[in-house]
Protein backbone atom coordinates (compact mmCIF):
# COMPACT_ATOMS: atom_id res chain seq x y z
CA UNK A 1 0.00 0.00 0.00
CA UNK A 2 1.36 3.42 -1.00
CA UNK A 3 0.95 6.05 1.67
CA UNK A 4 0.09 9.61 0.68
CA UNK A 5 2.55 11.97 2.39
CA UNK A 6 2.09 15.51 1.06
CA UNK A 7 4.98 16.98 3.06
CA UNK A 8 7.40 14.33 1.79
CA UNK A 9 6.21 14.89 -1.79
CA UNK A 10 6.65 18.65 -1.39
CA UNK A 11 10.17 18.18 -0.02
CA UNK A 12 11.10 15.86 -2.88
CA UNK A 13 9.83 18.35 -5.47
CA UNK A 14 11.72 21.20 -3.79
CA UNK A 15 14.95 19.20 -3.87
CA UNK A 16 14.42 18.42 -7.56
CA UNK A 17 13.69 22.07 -8.38
CA UNK A 18 16.83 23.23 -6.56
CA UNK A 19 18.89 20.62 -8.39
CA UNK A 20 17.55 21.73 -11.77
CA UNK A 21 18.26 25.38 -10.88
CA UNK A 22 21.86 24.57 -9.88
CA UNK A 23 22.46 22.67 -13.12
CA UNK A 24 20.69 25.21 -15.36
CA UNK A 25 22.16 28.40 -13.83
CA UNK A 26 25.56 28.25 -15.63
CA UNK A 27 23.79 27.64 -18.94
CA UNK A 28 21.50 30.62 -18.33
CA UNK A 29 24.46 32.85 -17.39
CA UNK A 30 26.30 31.81 -20.57
CA UNK A 31 23.21 32.63 -22.65
CA UNK A 32 22.77 36.01 -20.92
CA UNK A 33 26.45 36.82 -21.45
CA UNK A 34 26.09 36.11 -25.17
CA UNK A 35 23.37 38.77 -25.45
CA UNK A 36 25.39 41.60 -23.90
CA UNK A 37 28.19 43.75 -25.24
CA UNK A 38 31.88 43.06 -24.57
CA UNK A 39 32.18 45.77 -21.90
CA UNK A 40 29.06 44.94 -19.85
CA UNK A 41 30.90 42.53 -17.56
CA UNK A 42 33.86 44.79 -16.80
CA UNK A 43 32.12 46.26 -13.75
CA UNK A 44 32.08 42.86 -12.02
CA UNK A 45 28.27 42.71 -11.86
CA UNK A 46 26.81 39.72 -13.69
CA UNK A 47 23.44 40.56 -15.25
CA UNK A 48 20.64 38.05 -14.89
CA UNK A 49 18.39 39.22 -17.73
CA UNK A 50 19.26 39.04 -21.47
CA UNK A 51 20.72 42.14 -23.08
CA UNK A 52 19.78 44.04 -26.25
CA UNK A 53 22.54 42.58 -28.49
CA UNK A 54 21.08 39.10 -29.04
CA UNK A 55 20.47 39.31 -32.80
CA UNK A 56 23.64 41.30 -33.45
CA UNK A 57 25.95 38.93 -31.55
CA UNK A 58 24.48 35.73 -32.93
CA UNK A 59 24.40 36.96 -36.52
CA UNK A 60 28.05 38.01 -36.24
CA UNK A 61 29.06 34.62 -34.79
CA UNK A 62 27.26 32.72 -37.56
CA UNK A 63 28.44 34.88 -40.44
CA UNK A 64 31.91 36.29 -39.70
CA UNK A 65 33.02 34.90 -36.34
CA UNK A 66 35.29 36.77 -33.94
CA UNK A 67 38.15 38.12 -36.02
CA UNK A 68 40.05 39.46 -32.99
CA UNK A 69 40.42 35.99 -31.44
CA UNK A 70 40.76 34.13 -34.74
CA UNK A 71 37.54 32.15 -34.23
CA UNK A 72 35.94 31.01 -37.51
CA UNK A 73 32.22 31.48 -38.15
CA UNK A 74 29.91 29.05 -36.39
CA UNK A 75 27.97 28.49 -39.62
CA UNK A 76 31.13 27.29 -41.36
CA UNK A 77 31.94 24.95 -38.48
CA UNK A 78 28.42 23.50 -38.55
CA UNK A 79 28.71 22.95 -42.31
CA UNK A 80 32.08 21.20 -41.89
CA UNK A 81 30.65 18.98 -39.15
CA UNK A 82 27.63 18.06 -41.28
CA UNK A 83 29.77 17.20 -44.33
CA UNK A 84 32.14 15.09 -42.23
CA UNK A 85 29.35 13.28 -40.39
CA UNK A 86 27.46 12.44 -43.58
CA UNK A 87 30.55 11.30 -45.51
CA UNK A 88 31.84 9.16 -42.62
CA UNK A 89 28.42 7.61 -42.00
CA UNK A 90 27.72 6.80 -45.66
CA UNK A 91 31.25 5.49 -46.30
CA UNK A 92 31.32 3.38 -43.13
CA UNK A 93 27.91 1.85 -43.86
CA UNK A 94 28.89 1.01 -47.45
CA UNK A 95 32.20 -0.60 -46.47
CA UNK A 96 30.60 -2.44 -43.55
CA UNK A 97 27.86 -3.90 -45.74
CA UNK A 98 30.32 -5.11 -48.39
CA UNK A 99 32.84 -6.61 -45.98
CA UNK A 100 30.18 -8.20 -43.78
CA UNK A 101 28.58 -9.77 -46.84
CA UNK A 102 31.94 -11.16 -47.98
CA UNK A 103 32.85 -12.57 -44.56
CA UNK A 104 29.46 -14.16 -43.89
CA UNK A 105 28.34 -15.53 -47.26
CA UNK A 106 31.62 -16.44 -48.96
CA UNK A 107 33.55 -19.42 -47.61
CA UNK A 108 37.25 -18.86 -48.21
CA UNK A 109 40.42 -20.10 -46.50
CA UNK A 110 41.36 -18.28 -43.30
CA UNK A 111 38.03 -16.44 -43.32
CA UNK A 112 37.64 -16.80 -39.55
CA UNK A 113 41.19 -15.51 -39.03
CA UNK A 114 40.45 -12.47 -41.21
CA UNK A 115 37.28 -11.87 -39.23
CA UNK A 116 39.14 -11.87 -35.89
CA UNK A 117 41.97 -9.70 -37.24
CA UNK A 118 39.44 -7.08 -38.33
CA UNK A 119 37.54 -7.44 -35.07
CA UNK A 120 40.71 -7.02 -32.97
CA UNK A 121 41.27 -3.54 -34.43
CA UNK A 122 38.37 -2.36 -32.27
CA UNK A 123 40.80 -2.61 -29.34
CA UNK A 124 42.87 0.24 -30.78
CA UNK A 125 41.51 3.64 -29.72
CA UNK A 126 41.56 6.60 -32.06
CA UNK A 127 44.39 8.25 -30.12
CA UNK A 128 46.76 5.41 -31.02
CA UNK A 129 46.08 5.91 -34.74
CA UNK A 130 46.44 9.70 -34.90
CA UNK A 131 50.08 9.88 -36.03
CA UNK A 132 49.92 6.97 -38.53
CA UNK A 133 46.69 8.37 -39.96
CA UNK A 134 48.29 11.81 -40.32
CA UNK A 135 51.29 10.32 -42.14
CA UNK A 136 49.01 8.40 -44.52
CA UNK A 137 46.87 11.47 -45.23
CA UNK A 138 49.99 13.60 -45.77
CA UNK A 139 51.46 10.99 -48.13
CA UNK A 140 48.23 11.00 -50.17
CA UNK A 141 48.21 14.81 -50.34
CA UNK A 142 44.84 15.11 -48.59
CA UNK A 143 45.77 17.58 -45.86
CA UNK A 144 43.33 20.45 -45.27
CA UNK A 145 40.50 18.70 -47.13
CA UNK A 146 37.27 16.92 -46.31
CA UNK A 147 38.67 13.64 -47.65
CA UNK A 148 41.65 13.88 -45.31
CA UNK A 149 39.31 14.26 -42.35
CA UNK A 150 36.83 11.59 -43.39
CA UNK A 151 38.76 8.74 -45.04
CA UNK A 152 40.79 7.67 -41.94
CA UNK A 153 37.58 7.40 -39.91
CA UNK A 154 35.66 5.47 -42.56
CA UNK A 155 37.93 2.41 -42.35
CA UNK A 156 36.98 0.77 -39.08
CA UNK A 157 36.01 -2.60 -37.67
CA UNK A 158 32.31 -1.85 -37.58
CA UNK A 159 31.89 -4.40 -40.38
CA UNK A 160 33.24 -7.15 -38.15
CA UNK A 161 30.53 -6.49 -35.60
CA UNK A 162 27.87 -6.47 -38.31
CA UNK A 163 29.21 -9.70 -39.81
CA UNK A 164 29.30 -11.32 -36.37
CA UNK A 165 25.63 -10.49 -35.87
CA UNK A 166 24.81 -11.75 -39.35
CA UNK A 167 26.81 -14.92 -38.77
CA UNK A 168 25.00 -15.64 -35.50
CA UNK A 169 21.62 -15.04 -37.12
CA UNK A 170 22.59 -17.31 -40.03
CA UNK A 171 23.62 -20.06 -37.59
CA UNK A 172 20.32 -19.66 -35.74
CA UNK A 173 18.38 -19.92 -39.01
CA UNK A 174 20.36 -23.01 -40.09
CA UNK A 175 19.77 -24.67 -36.73
CA UNK A 176 16.08 -23.87 -36.88
CA UNK A 177 15.81 -25.28 -40.41
CA UNK A 178 17.68 -28.40 -39.33
CA UNK A 179 15.30 -28.94 -36.40
CA UNK A 180 12.25 -28.48 -38.66
CA UNK A 181 13.64 -30.87 -41.26
CA UNK A 182 14.51 -33.52 -38.67
CA UNK A 183 11.07 -33.25 -37.05
CA UNK A 184 9.41 -33.66 -40.43
CA UNK A 185 11.60 -36.69 -41.20
CA UNK A 186 10.82 -38.28 -37.87
CA UNK A 187 7.10 -37.59 -38.21
CA UNK A 188 6.84 -38.93 -41.77
CA UNK A 189 7.41 -42.68 -41.07
CA UNK A 190 5.00 -42.71 -38.11
CA UNK A 191 2.28 -41.14 -40.25
CA UNK A 192 2.99 -43.60 -43.01
CA UNK A 193 2.89 -46.59 -40.59
CA UNK A 194 -0.36 -45.35 -39.09
CA UNK A 195 -1.91 -45.08 -42.57
CA UNK A 196 -0.78 -48.67 -43.37
CA UNK A 197 -2.22 -49.92 -40.05
CA UNK A 198 -5.52 -48.24 -40.82
CA UNK A 199 -5.70 -50.12 -44.11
Amino acid sequence: MVEDRPLLNLLAHLVLIVGVAVVAMPLWIAFVASTHGPNDFMSGVVPILPGPHLVENYSRMFSTGVSTSGMPPVGRMLLNSAIMALSISIGKIAISILSAFAIVYFRFPLGTLCFWIIFSTLLLPLEVRILPSYEVVQGLGLLNSYAGLSVPLIASATAAEASANARHSEVDVDARNLRVASSRRSAYPSNRMSSFAAK
